[in-house]
């Protein structure tokens, strides 16, 4: 009897896998190194954690490893954003982003504004921008070498490990200080700091 080869395509070389996930779980830790220090560091990467662990899980369907790709590429992404944009206002500012000078001037800052500052600094965004990118492709070579097929079954240790991590990032995800600095809640909190900050200063211009 002939076997077909099924949709999925073959699976992962399995001695391809955990150096693409140790390189991936450094690509995460070096991004955000760049925009935090101390014990957030730990923070974060438990925070960045569940996403390493899906591709320690086999999936059969070419369409579902496409999207864990993507995803996986996608959350490394919005960390390097994160870390960049973290690093430049500290190098160029020595100011967190929620910092109070930081707030005040985007609060304060049109778009003409905005776009002639950024004339000025367009060659620091570039090179920023070209290293968001090249960790964004990075992620996603590395992602695609998740496991793949139903001969990359899980060992008990594998499966022991996955379950232990996804406890910790469970733990980080249930205190609110720590699941704040996720970076697209921390973002989209900031934005929502800068328009209670333009509304009250325009409170303040009508009284």
């Amino acid at each position: 009897m002939v076997t077909l080869p099924t949709a999925a395509g073959p699976a992962a070389v399995p001695g391809r896998f955990w150096p693409s996930l140790g390189a991936l779980a450094a690509l995460l830790a070096s991004v955000i190194v760049l925009g935090h220090d101390g014990r957030r560091v730990a923070q974060l990467l438990l925070l960045a954690l569940p996403l390493l662990a899906w591709l320690c899980w086999p999936v059969r369907s070419a369409g579902v490893h496409r999207l864990r790709q993507a995803a996986v590429t996608l959350w490394v992404l919005a960390f390097a954003l994160d870390g960049v944009v973290r690093a430049y206002l500290l190098d160029t500012y020595q100011s967190a982003p929620d910092g109070a000078m930081v707030l005040g001037a985007a609060a304060n800052t049109n778009p003409r504004e905005s776009a002639e500052y950024l004339s000025m600094h367009w060659r620091t965004a570039l090179l920023w921008l070209l290293a968001v990118l090249a960790a964004a492709g990075c992620a996603w070579r590395l992602a695609a070498r998740g496991r793949r097929g139903p001969s990359a079954r899980l060992s008990r240790w594998v499966a022991a490990g996955v379950a232990a991590v996804l406890l910790l990032s469970g733990v980080a995800y249930a205190s609110k200080p720590w699941r704040r600095l996720h970076p697209v809640l921390f973002w989209s909190g900031w934005q929502s700091q800068l328009d209670t900050l333009r509304a009250g200063w325009a409170d303040q211009q009508r009284v």
